[in-house]
């Protein structure tokens, strides 16, 4: 008698990428749209977004098996006409430089803030000269400051908001600007015992 043992190996098809690019007529149309996404079965791999004219662009990235793509990106595009004010949908070539939040950022003072998608409308409505795009889903704001005037404007704006920024190109006399760490953490920590402690028994 013989006992042969057989080995199968199976090789599923490499996942697939495909980019989007969602319109809305306003900032807040936008970010109604990445809280019903953040809320929802969807799962994306990466989400920017930047004014573009008189509208916003929301520019997210889906990634699939080939076969199940294109049904993924018709339930998202259908979900968003149904819970957001969508204009219209365009898919896109899913390249580098769509991705590279620098590309179109122009020359001049380059700034990287931290902060939520809740801390957006507050710093956009203050910084519409200046060309920015916002990453992470709304976690990173990077933005450009052409002239002096606005990179001195966007260091005050940054500490009014209780923002931090780095700033990554231009001369600048400290890298860091607007909220310093120390009052960033202090901030937090306030939040943080408003909620323990709302009425201050234990302070």
């Amino acid at each position: 008698a013989a006992i042969t043992a057989l080995t199968f190996k199976v090789f599923p098809d490499a996942p697939h990428s495909t980019s989007l690019q969602l319109r809305y007529r306003t900032l807040a149309d936008l970010l109604a749209a990445l809280f019903f996404i953040n809320q929802s079965i969807y799962e994306l791999d990466a989400l920017d977004f930047a004014p573009q004219g008189e509208s916003w662009l929301l520019l997210v990235r889906l990634t699939g098996f080939e076969a199940a793509l294109p049904q993924k990106v018709d339930r998202l595009v259908s979900a968003l006409h149904s819970h957001s004010s969508l204009l219209e949908s365009t898919e896109r070539h899913d390249d580098a430089a769509l991705w590279n939040p620098l590309a179109q950022l122009s020359q001049g003072w380059l700034v990287k803030v931290v902060l939520s998608p809740k801390q957006i409308p507050p710093l956009d409505a203050r910084i519409p000269d200046m060309q920015r795009r916002y990453s992470v889903g709304g976690g990173i704001a990077w933005i450009a400051a052409q002239q002096a005037e606005q990179f001195d404007r966007l260091r005050a704006i940054l500490q009014q908001q209780g923002l931090a920024g780095l700033c990554i190109r231009g001369t600048a006399a400290s890298p860091l600007i607007g909220t310093a760490r120390g009052n960033v953490e202090n901030v937090l920590a306030a939040r943080v015992r408003q909620v323990l402690d709302p009425q201050h028994k234990f302070v």
